[in-house]
Formats: C-alpha cells, structure tokens, sequence
C-alpha cells in the first residue's frame, strides 16, 4: 500500500481547512487497493508491518504518524437507487460513502451529549458517531446502507427505537434521512424525516434524542390499512418537520433481518444534493416491565378406600418467565385437570371381584398477547378470538376376581378371566384449524392354571403331563378422528377424515414336564 501525500486520492480529511495551524490530515486506504508482492494474496496471515517514506526534502524537518488503525465497520453501503430501485451505474459521478467520526480525530465533530471525562487521564471521552457522506445525489434518488444480523432479531420486548441524527449548517431543505426495520426487501417498516440542521431533529423533545414508538409502526396494519400491501402515513410533523411512517408488505417486530439508514434527495427543483449526515447511538429503549404472574391451585380429596379426587388449577400469564429466560411465551396459559378414581366393588364386596373405575378431564385454554405471526398486541376481546382450546376427556374400568373361589367351576370360568375398558376423546380448536378424535380400547384376558400332579419317576423326580397354564387374550381397540380447517370467515372444510379397527388375539400354553424342563 503505498500513498502520495500530494495527492488527494485517499485523503479524507485535512484539519488546516478546519482550524488555522493544525496541519494533521486523516487519509483512508481500501485494503482492496492493495499490491500483491512476493506470492502473498490474502491478510488471512499478517505477521509484521513495516512502514517507510521516499521523496523527503533535504534538510531538518518533522514527519509524525498519530495512530494506524485496520477499520472496519458492520455497516455496508449499497447501490444508490433512483424512485424505481434501479441503482445507477458506476459511471455516475454519484458518491456515497458511510465510516465513523469521532472527538478523538475530528475537529469538526460535535457530539450530541457530553461524554464525560476519562477518571485515568481526566481527557474528554472518546464519543463516535456514524457519518453518511452523499456525493451529487440526483433528485429521487437514495443513498443507503444496512447492518445484516447473523439470525432474526425480536424487538417484541421493547417500546421503541432512539437514536440522534445531525445534519450540517449548509443540509440542503428537503434532505430526507430513513430508517427501515427490516425483514426481507419486500417486508419492512420505514421511518424518515427532513433533517434540520444541528443535532435537535425532535422540537418537542427536551434533548437530541430522536424516539420512534414502535406502536406508530404496527398501527399501520390496524383498522383501514388492514388489507392494504404498502401504507404511507404522516407522524407529529410539527414536532419532527416531514416525519413519516410507511409500511411494505406484512414486516413483523420478531423477524428483523437487518437494519438500513440512508438519505433521499427530495429538493424541491430536481437538483443535486450533496452533504453530511452523522447518525449516533441507535438502540432499543423503554424495556416492557409487565410484571409477569403465575398461580397454582390444588385439591386433594380422598374418601376413604371407596375414592381419590384430584383437581389441579394451573395459569402462567403472557409476561412470566423462569430465571433462565428473557423473556415470557407470550401466551396467557390456563390448565384445569380433574381425576378421579373410584373402586366400584366396595358396593359388591361379597362377589369377590376388584371393579376399579377411573375419570379424567382436562381442559387448557391459551390466548396469544400478539396476532398470530405478527407483532400486533391484541386486546382481550381480540386475544380471546384467537385462542387456542384443547379439551381431554377419558373413562376406564377393569374387571377381575380378587380371590379364588372353592368351587371348581367357578374357578375354572371366572377366577381367570378379566375385562379392561376405556374410552378417550380429545378436541382441540384454534382460529384455522378444529381436530376431533375418539379412542375406544378394549381387552379380554383369561388365564388357567391347574393343579400340579405329577408322576414319580426316579426318588426326587416326577413327570407332569398336564399344562402348567392355559392363557388367552383378545385386544380390540377403534379410532375416529376428524380435522378441519377454518378459513377467515368462518368457513370449515374437511382436511382430513381417518376410521381405525384392529384386533389382537393370542393364546399360549405353558408345561412343566419335569421340575427342571419347562417349554
């Protein structure tokens, strides 16, 4: 890399046109300009750096070097764009160029607040700012860059984007600054206004800050722009001269890709617009503080050894969140679960059978704080429309004998037969969507074993011939489900309609010949 200091090609600054007798110049040098020497093509593996001067004058003078910095910057600029999105071509005399300014270096710069002193060398602090630099900008045209996220960026928990935007003593009337949210090139929120001369952009505002409430965005998809693509609407211009709000297609708080600033040229006459705009401290503000609630109720009832009851009543509202988490889901849940159990053969304890019936039912309502996919917060009665149901219902009994009966017969019919039953049914509705289905499960087992006797064979030997048990057992189980989608207006149409049966049978028989041979 090599620079001529004649020459003003990569000279960015030059403070003796700013104050009288500081001769320090700042220059910047694209990496991209420079020579490959002696094979090396890529900085993946810089070692060392060696810095000299050629062309010195004879005789004494001084040559000093205030700091050499690598800079980069998250902010990349982009095609300038006339009133279509067509960039314009590189041949243009069109420039724009997007890099920092700071107190430490720029003599011209002017930070929007104090920032304080250094409590180690008692220096002002260093304080930097964003500076868009446009060059012969044509009237409709703009000039812009963006900052890409590595993933999607929430902004769900916050109130509202500031930020502190200059423009210079000589910014041309009708300037344009922007600031888009953006989700893809078709998604996005824009706020833009005519940039005033100085750091006080907001007449009302008791300081620099510019505030841009996240709410004026999102109530660009509310009431008569509901089923309108692009909205354009104007803010408190007599506060911040030219404030805008437009939206393009459906953008959502929760899924921002990337921030872009810019400038547009909207001069009145069509000229050309040339000028600086520096752009300092953008950040998220007024945190949501809703406080958060959780509740848990619970029941036990038991009736001696006849019945248990269980109710179980649980809530976690849309803002409560563990230690672990940032934030709440969003969803204001409520659970209710009863259970019971009743042993039915209390009332028939002569026959000897165990008739255990259990109950559940369970019910779970969620209601989402925004629009589903959207960052719309919802009233109640919205909130409410939008929930999300789901219902449990189930039933089961069993049937067997608890003790043997002394009569062969009895014995040989009941003692080993047994009967299970149960029925299910689960519903769940939402705005676009109604599933239904229906368990029904059934099973029958019998069981036989009949006494040992055997045949003596050797002194510790028998043989038996008959089976050591005799079992069987028949398994039938039907499913019903239907689902249905709903469409906006209320319509349902079958997604799907599924009718199941099956049923398992099996039998075994077991012997014991010997006492140390089984099959």
């Amino acid at each position: 890399l090599s620079v001529d200091l004649s020459d003003t090609t990569y000279l960015v600054q030059d403070n003796s046109e700013l104050v009288a007798g500081n001769y320090w110049r700042k220059y910047r040098i694209p990496l991209s300009d420079a020579v490959s020497l002696n094979g090396m093509g890529t900085w993946t593996s810089i070692k060392s750096a060696r810095v000299w001067t050629d062309g010195l004058p004879v005789g004494p003078g001084e040559f000093m070097i205030g700091s050499m910095d690598i800079l980069g910057s998250q902010w990349e600029p982009q095609p300038v764009v006339d009133a279509s999105g067509i960039a314009v071509p590189d041949t243009s005399t069109v420039g724009f160029r997007v890099g920092t300014k700071n107190t430490k270096e720029d003599v011209d710069y002017v930070p929007p607040f104090d920032p304080g002193t250094d409590e180690d060398t008692n220096l002002p602090k260093r304080e930097q700012s964003l500076f868009l630099l446009y060059e012969d900008l044509p009237a409709d045209h703009t000039a812009s860059a963006r900052k890409v996220f590595y993933s999607e960026e929430d902004y769900k928990g916050y109130q509202s984007m500031e930020f502190y935007l200059h423009g210079r003593s000589d910014i041309e009337d009708g300037t344009v600054f922007i600031l888009r949210l953006v989700r893809d090139s078709l998604n996005y929120y824009e706020y833009s206004l005519y940039v005033r001369p100085g750091w006080v952009q907001d007449r009302s505002a008791g300081e620099n800050l510019l505030s841009v409430p996240f709410t004026d965005l999102t109530d660009l998809k509310l009431g008569e722009y509901a089923t309108m693509d692009t909205v354009v609407a104007w803010g408190d211009t007599n506060s911040v001269r030219g404030e805008r709000l437009k939206r393009v297609g459906w953008p959502s708080l929760s899924r921002i890709r990337r921030l872009t600033v810019g400038v547009r040229n909207e001069v009145s006459g069509g000229s050309d617009i040339s000028g600086e705009l520096w752009l300092d401290d953008i950040r998220l503000s007024e945190v949501r503080k809703d406080l958060g609630w959780a509740e848990r109720a619970t029941v036990k009832a038991k009736f001696a050894d006849f019945m248990n009851v269980d109710f179980d009543l649980r809530h976690v509202d849309w803002e409560f969140h563990s230690l672990k988490q940032e934030r709440g889901s969003g969803q204001d849940n409520v659970t209710y679960n009863l259970t019971g159990t009743m042993n039915a053969d209390r009332f028939v304890s002569a026959l000897g059978v165990s008739t255990p019936v259990s109950v559940t039912w369970k019910r779970s309502v969620s209601q989402p704080k925004f629009s589903t996919g959207s960052d719309i917060v919802l009233d109640p009665e919205q909130s409410a429309s939008e929930k999300t149901e789901n219902l449990d219902r189930s039933i089961a009994l069993s049937l067997s004998r608890k003790r043997q009966s002394p009569d062969f017969w009895t014995h040989f019919l009941m003692d080993g037969l047994s009967l299970r039953a149960s029925f299910a049914e689960h519903e769940r509705s939402s705005p676009t969507k109604a599933d239904t289905s229906r368990t029904l499960r059934g099973r029958v087992s019998y069981r036989y074993a009949p006494e040992k006797q055997g045949i003596r064979l050797f002194r510790n030997t028998e043989l038996f011939i008959k089976p050591t048990s005799f079992r069987v057992n028949a398994d039938v189980h039907v499913i019903r489900s239907q689902n249905y989608d709903i469409s906006t207006s209320g319509i349902k149409t079958q997604r799907s309609d599924n009718h199941d049966k099956k049923l398992n049978a099996d039998a075994g028989i077991d012997f014991q010949f010997l006492d140390n041979l089984r099959t």
